[in-house]
């Protein structure tokens, strides 16, 4: 059987791109890029806001199985080897005029909630929580309107 070669973003795996820093100075922008990840190219924003990553993939044109994994993957390894505490997860791709319904089920298995959030757009949505001790490595927390119920 043939083996699939892992996805790369703009040619790089997940590590690499953890690892090189003007590529985060310039990601952490907060204005939207386009970046190729296999054959898909995605708009995102990326931000950081008191040490937690806001990270907004927005529209994807290709791209299939393993796009969002491989997108993961590398958004939390730079978390991890930087100062950043936690990773606000807001997907508006699935609010527009043609969602696409396999990647509803798939941010619902990966435990994104569909929310609204304070601009008024209906975003799925996960954060992680990541403390950098010995007792806890990740907390969920989902958002119920004003409340937030914490998942440990």
């Amino acid at each position: 059987m043939k083996s699939t070669p892992p996805l790369t973003i703009e040619g790089y795996t997940p590590a690499e791109i953890a690892a090189m820093e003007d590529v985060w100075a310039l990601a952490i922008c907060g204005e939207p890029i386009v970046h190729k990840v296999g054959e898909a190219n995605i708009l995102a924003q990326f931000s950081v806001l008191d040490r937690s990553l806001i990270t907004e993939p927005g529209a994807t044109e290709g791209g299939g199985d393993g796009t969002l994994r491989t997108l993961i993957d590398a958004i939390e390894r730079c978390a991890r080897s930087r100062e950043i505490t936690a990773i606000d997860w807001r997907v508006y791709a699935v609010d527009c005029t043609t969602p696409n319904p396999k990647l509803i089920r798939v941010l619902e298995y990966l435990g994104f909630k569909r929310a609204e959030i304070q601009s008024g757009a209906i975003v799925y949505r996960r954060k992680e929580i990541k403390n950098r001790g010995d007792t806890q490595d990740l907390v969920i927390v989902r958002n119920h309107g004003l409340q937030v119920e914490r998942i440990e």
